[in-house]
């Protein structure tokens, strides 16, 4: 019944957004009511596929060179999408892809859930209609279609884990950070889970390796922001843009003593804090695992499949925030921690990951009534984005089953 109105509710969602475009236009209703600039022509992340196809082609190697696009930005996924650029596709199946990608994401979100109760159901909308998710969904960016079968893989663990395991590992070959949702199965007995997850991590560095050099080359032409962005790296990049523009280094005055930081340095400083904050939140979360042992199966899949992408993505360096949409996965389950357990953790990162998704709505109110807003909000936004990672981490390792960290004591999981 809570599935039949969740999925009720975000069908009005849809529809008052498509009322939107109506009434005040297509741009306008991006701009006023989320504050996402749009890209015209519409759907400008999806639109690179078939801009790509198209110059294929006629000769040219979008990966190198690429005409058909308005920027000129290089086609920057793995080899194996060129079995889809030498489809029949082109530019006038740009809108038809986008409204697939964009039904595949709400599919996939009304299929995970397996209970839900009041407060999921207002922070699930809430998050399905923050600005983080909404800007993949103007730019009908592939990430949907990825939310979509991250979702599916979770719903075939109970038909066939090889079933789920495939679909899981067809994402991967695509764009790697699916595999890092593999975390779900250790909800399955020892044996079966270490065999499944093994598996699954040997198969993605096998594919990587052999890829290498394809791989390196999507590295190095990704766009990497610091801005509407989450990851390690991002604050280091922010901190030479922003006070050093141009330069890779930044100086400054430490009790009255001139610091040369280079932005290597920067990130090693990143990398060093993100360790420790690792080793301190899972001390914390293996210390108070009682209460995290409990919860609805399916619902404690999709958490540590959500939680599992967004550490290795923020790992990983810098990501758009649209990705943020992997967090959707976590809120059923944080929500019964949160009125079950009473679990301050677990209010905590809901609390912080509207703040995250909610980036630019916050922007924009600091900017009107503060000088230097968008300052303040972005140390706002960095801060929830750390303390996010930090909560994460620790929910995940209180969470995980007692034959992973050798606790003895007996924990019942009720699945209800």
């Amino acid at each position: 019944m809570a599935k039949r109105i969740f999925a009720g509710l975000l069908l009005i969602g849809i529809s008052l957004v498509v009322l939107g475009f109506r009434l005040i236009g297509y741009e306008n209703t991006w701009h006023y009511l989320w504050n996402i600039s749009t890209i015209m022509p519409p759907f400008a992340d999806l639109r690179m596929i078939p801009e790509s196809a198209e110059a294929l082609k006629l000769g040219y190697d979008p990966a190198i060179q690429n005409p058909f696009d308005p920027t000129h930005r290089l086609f920057n996924y793995p080899k194996i999408w060129y079995l889809i650029l030498r489809s029949p596709i082109d530019m006038s199946w740009t809108t038809p892809l986008a409204i697939v990608c964009t039904a595949l994401f709400f599919l996939g979100l009304v299929l995970f859930p397996a209970r839900l109760d009041k407060y999921s159901i207002l922070f699930l909308l809430l998050l399905t209609f923050s600005p983080a998710v909404m800007a993949g969904i103007e730019r009908a960016n592939v990430d949907l279609v990825f939310f979509f079968i991250v979702s599916a893989a979770i719903f075939l663990l109970d038909v066939s884990a090889i079933a789920s395991l495939t679909t899981l590992l067809i994402g991967a070959l695509f764009k790697i950070f699916p595999i890092f949702a593999v975390t779900y199965f250790l909800e399955l007995d020892k044996k079966t889970a270490l065999k499944y997850i093994i598996s699954g991590a040997l198969f993605t560095v096998i594919y990587f390796a052999l890829t290498l050099p394809d791989m390196l080359r999507v590295f190095s032409t990704t766009p990497k922001g610091d801005d509407f962005s989450y990851g390690v790296t991002v604050l280091a990049q922010r901190i030479v843009n922003q006070y050093r523009p141009g330069y890779a280094f930044l100086r400054f005055r430490l009790l009255h003593i001139p610091v040369n930081i280079d932005y290597i340095q920067l990130r090693l400083i990143s990398y060093f804090g993100v360790v420790l904050l690792i080793v301190i939140s899972a001390y914390f979360g293996i210390r108070n695992r009682s209460c995290f042992q409990f919860g609805n199966i399916q619902n404690l899949r999709a958490f540590r499949a959500g939680a599992g992408i967004f550490i290795g993505t923020f790992l990983l360096g810098n990501n758009y925030d649209y990705r943020l949409t992997f967090l959707l996965f976590t809120i059923p389950l944080l929500s019964e921690w949160s009125s079950r357990c009473k679990s301050f953790v677990s209010r905590l990162s809901i609390a912080l990951t509207l703040m995250a998704c909610w980036y630019l709505i916050i922007t924009r109110l600091l900017d009107t009534w503060l000088p230097f807003g968008d300052q303040y909000s972005f140390i706002l936004d960095t801060a929830s984005k750390w303390g996010l990672f930090f909560t994460m981490i620790y929910l995940f390792f209180a969470s995980l089953p007692n034959w992973l960290t050798l606790d003895q004591s007996t924990h019942t999981k009720t699945p209800s």
